[in-house]
């Protein structure tokens, strides 16, 4: 059956780390959101992005002050560059801007500035410090763009990326250049609206299944509503640790010769939920294969939440350890356009796309 086999994926055993988050500059940048700035100042300080009176606040190799009387509200650290910057964990990540779209001043740093992309789990609702707006800007050398913070300019952000800002999700706009899968180089892996979505939405951690990795997941913009939808579903469990075996990963599907939604930047393979009481339920250890009548609170309550998943249009595709032998340690969803499956119980459920127009 077609639908069957485009929908199968693979994932790494429970004992393997899942492959790593892909970088989206040069060096590994912020792995979870910063501590947020006293309400009222413009930090954190002494960094690309932060405030500063003379090159000395900004204390990093060529750390240059953008002053406020050249046009840069407070200062703004940042240094030159050719295509990337390197970045700081605690800080935003940042970003090698074409000196073109800068007060006059930034000429003198040559091709590139670096500054901070817009970061809203730092600054909720603008993403920017006072006096700076989130707009998309070129990449120095380079055609990539995104969303950084600009001097004295109105945000313009676009629906979606606005919508997660308005909600409260802490997260940043990203860069993810198309690629091709190793398996099928004829096929082209695309990210629409990447956005790195950390962990502590809602009071609930995101890490790999194995405890290591980036507390920060990559995907599409929609990816980091969906998710944020359902991690406000498992608070209200009392969940406050969700462990996944990744997001983006540009692979085609096991046996085949198309596109996993891995590829697209809008699936997630959730593995395990961790409790407010220390309880930790796990797909490979907990769920109950086959069945609607269980033996333990464990295997009815993972039965139950993907359910509620489907019945609350969290997400298109929903599949279990039930689907095959694959899926036997997580819980894969996605937001396949004009699709609506549940691979639940030994049926498979069909209902209305959630996504209108798709």
């Amino acid at each position: 059956m077609w639908l069957a086999a485009s929908l199968a994926c693979t994932t790494a055993s429970p004992d393997k780390a899942p492959d790593p988050e892909p970088t989206t500059d040069s060096s590994p940048g912020t792995t979870s959101p910063p501590t947020p700035p006293t309400p009222g100042d413009d930090g954190p300080f002494g960094f690309v992005g932060s405030p500063c009176e003379r090159d000395a606040d900004c204390d990093y190799a060529g750390g240059t002050c953008l002053r406020d009387e050249n046009g840069f509200p407070r200062g703004t650290c940042s240094a030159a560059c050719e295509e990337f910057c390197d970045d700081a964990e605690g800080f935003p990540t940042t970003f090698c801007a074409e000196v073109g779209a800068l007060p006059v001043a930034a000429a003198e740093l040559g091709a590139g500035a670096c500054l901070s992309r817009c970061n809203f789990g730092i600054h909720p609702g603008t993403g920017c410090r006072d006096g700076y707006g989130c707009a998309e800007v070129a990449r120095a050398n380079d055609d990539d763009r995104t969303l950084v913070c600009l001097p004295d300019t109105a945000s313009d952000l676009p629906g979606c990326i606005a919508d997660l800002a308005a909600r409260g999700v802490p997260f940043e706009p990203t860069v993810l250049a198309d690629e091709q899968p190793a398996e099928d180089p004829t096929l082209t892996c695309h990210v629409e609206e990447p956005v790195r979505m950390f962990s502590g939405y809602q009071g609930i951690d995101l890490t790999y299944s194995n405890g290591t990795g980036p507390e920060s997941v990559v995907g599409t913009c929609t990816l980091a509503h969906a998710l944020a939808d359902t991690l406000e579903d498992l608070a209200g469990e009392g969940v406050v640790r969700v462990r996944h075996l990744g997001t983006y990963n540009c692979r085609t599907i096991a046996g085949s010769s198309s596109l996993s939604r891995h590829g697209y930047g809008d699936a997630i393979d959730l593995s395990g939920f961790e409790f407010d009481d220390g309880t930790s339920w796990t797909l490979v250890d907990d769920w109950e294969h086959d069945v609607t009548a269980f033996d333990t609170e464990a295997g009815e309550w993972l039965f139950e939440t993907a359910q509620s998943w489907h019945e609350d249009q969290l997400w298109n595709i929903i599949l279990t350890p039930n689907y095959n032998d694959a899926h036997d340690d997580h819980f894969h969803v996605d937001l396949t356009p004009g699709s609506d499956l549940l691979r639940s119980g030994g049926r498979y459920v069909f209902g209305p796309s959630p996504w209108p127009g798709e």
